[in-house]
């Protein structure tokens, strides 16, 4: 269902390229700097044979342990076992995708000049927010690992509370979360976990309520 190409980029030079389409990914062990939607494209649905599926090229990019840049082009098929997928193959990193395919997604169902896309993007779009429990407020940037550990912290957040998370720039704090309805103590708590995440230590247990 994917097709996996890893490419590595010292000095930006193609350097390796290889397909291993029958194992499955696990990228959950990366030091992933970035993903990104490269492209969004219509697709049949393999298993309904219906044609509103989209395509999704997504980039991987990460550092490695000699600190060059690799680049993993794999692509993912909406409909079935996407979310699914998705959640196996990142495992904690799994929330960071699920944002960017889901802003991916939005500009995709309003601006995409195929109406099959957007149609596409609309339909799917829903379940893709689903699974996405924080969102970072406009000019908000944090790494890849710190957002890591804030999508692990939102969706123990959304586990006990129902509700998510807004990761908002905040004082002196590389960011600092906020959300409505939350006691004294959930906000204590998000916000030691702001301070936390701003610096270098591990985040352990968060008390959320209780």
């Amino acid at each position: 269902m994917r097709d996996t190409a890893v490419a590595v980029l010292p000095l930006f030079i193609l350097l390796v390229a290889l397909s291993s389409p029958a194992r499955a990914a696990d990228y959950s062990h990366l030091d992933i700097t970035r993903v990104r939607i490269a492209s969004i494209s219509t697709i049949q649905c393999p298993q309904s044979g219906a044609s509103d599926c989209l395509r999704l090229g997504v980039v991987i990019l990460f550092r490695q342990a000699s600190g060059t840049i690799a680049s993993i082009s794999t692509q993912y098929i909406t409909g079935g076992s996407l979310i699914s997928e998705i959640e196996t193959d990142f495992g904690l990193f799994a929330p960071l995708v699920f944002r960017v395919t889901g802003e991916a997604l939005a500009e995709a169902a309003t601006q995409n000049t195929d109406e099959r896309v957007r149609r596409g993007a609309q339909n799917i779009l829903p379940t893709v927010n689903g699974r996405r429990h924080y969102m970072l407020e406009p000019g908000v940037v944090i790494t890849s690992e710190t957002e890591r550990i804030v999508g692990k912290i939102a969706d123990e957040f959304h586990r006990g509370t129902g509700r998510n998370l807004l990761i908002a720039g905040g004082g002196t704090r590389a960011a600092d979360v906020r959300t409505t309805g939350m006691t004294q103590q959930e906000k204590t708590g998000l916000i030691e976990a702001a301070d936390i995440i701003g610096g270098s230590t591990t985040v352990a247990d968060i008390p959320f309520s209780g």
